[in-house]
């Protein structure tokens, strides 16, 4: 939300809805510093169409309810150096359907991913896509 002005309450009408079907969103991470008990996280929510006030006086949602309201959610990225997991939520469903490696997901190995891994090498900055796809 644009405006956060003491007193002044949240809209959910002011929080961004970004456009993303048909669009590929893309971010370079770093997660060298990031260790085991660590979560560098990307999520989105869908607060802008959620017309419940949560448990902070706001429009917070997710999957897991944590303001008391739930929602979809998308897990762009839920990692550290050991471990990367992507997860689409609908709402009130907190396991969620994912892959990625890591908490028993198996999608590519530790020599795949990690510190001098083949293909990702969490000991140096790399990018992350997502992609939103339609059906024409």
């Amino acid at each position: 939300s644009t405006p956060c002005i003491m007193g002044t309450p949240y809209s959910n009408a002011e929080y961004a809805a970004i456009p993303l079907l048909g669009k590929t969103m893309s971010f370079s991470v770093d997660l060298s510093g990031t260790d085991c008990g660590c979560n560098a996280a990307l999520y989105l929510t869908s607060m802008r169409q959620n017309p419940n006030v949560s448990q902070c006086s706001d429009y917070y949602c997710d999957a897991n309810a944590v303001c008391g309201v739930s929602c979809s959610e998308i897990d762009i990225m839920e990692a550290n150096r050991y471990a990367f997991v992507s997860t689409l939520h609908a709402p009130d469903d907190g396991e969620g359907s994912g892959v990625g490696y890591g908490n028993g997901r198996r999608d590519f190995s530790g020599d795949d991913y990690g510190p001098a891994g083949r293909c990702i090498d969490t000991f140096a900055p790399f990018t992350v896509e997502a992609s939103f796809p339609v059906d024409d």
